[in-house]
């Protein structure tokens, strides 16, 4: 049981089941729910086994809500979880007006600097021509159906469509006609092609 996790074997447990949905409940909010994730909370929970406990014969001394949440805690705090995809709805267009420039200002840095280290850390890199890493995708997970995490039923966390672009495949922006766009506009741009959160390469744009 310490070995390879199996998540399918593991959701199975009534144990785990009644466990993990407490705890999805508690976060549904702040926990993407995908299959990645799903195996290294199991795996942490089973690193965090109290000594002298048998995970198949005790296992709601293991999977239990306080274990749940210490291996949440850990995760987060190592930044091992990809983030929920619901930071991609906070920016420009979703931020809160009544909040002083200063402060709306500083939501939108926090928010990008999310957005390029989740690309960083979770997505594939994207390369020139010469093999220099010029920025990053954004983690496939976002992009595919939502998936049973340590929570095996119920509310699920909502599936990622994949951003449907206005531009044609072969419109390319001079840099000038780009740095005019209005901050909606730019941003659907960088979505659709993989760009938000990372450098975009001159390939990108036309001459002008």
């Amino acid at each position: 049981m310490r070995g390879r996790v199996d998540v399918d074997q593991l959701i199975q447990n009534q144990t785990v089941t009644f466990e993990a949905n407490v705890f999805a409940q508690r976060h549904a909010e702040d926990f993407f729910q995908c299959p990645r994730n799903a195996e290294i909370m199991l795996r942490r929970v089973l690193t965090n086994c109290p000594r002298g406990v048998d995970p198949e014969a005790e296992p709601h001394r293991v999977f239990n809500c306080d274990s749940f949440e210490r291996a949440f805690a850990e995760l987060a705090a190592e930044g091992e979880l990809i983030p929920p995809p619901s930071i991609l709805a906070v920016g420009y267009g979703d931020e809160n007006t009544s909040l002083p420039l200063k402060d709306r200002q500083r939501a939108r840095a926090e928010n990008e600097r999310q957005i390029r280290e989740a690309a960083e850390k979770f997505g594939e890199p994207i390369r020139n021509y010469a093999g220099k890493v010029q920025g990053y995708n954004l983690p496939a997970e976002w992009s595919q159906p939502a998936a049973p995490g340590p929570k095996p039923s119920g509310r699920q966390s909502a599936s990622v469509t994949p951003i449907a672009s206005s531009f044609p495949d072969d419109e390319r922006p001079t840099r000038r006609e780009f740095e005019s766009w209005g901050p909606t506009q730019a941003r659907e741009w960088l979505e659709a092609r993989g760009f938000w959160g990372g450098e975009i390469p001159d390939s990108a744009f036309r001459r002008d």
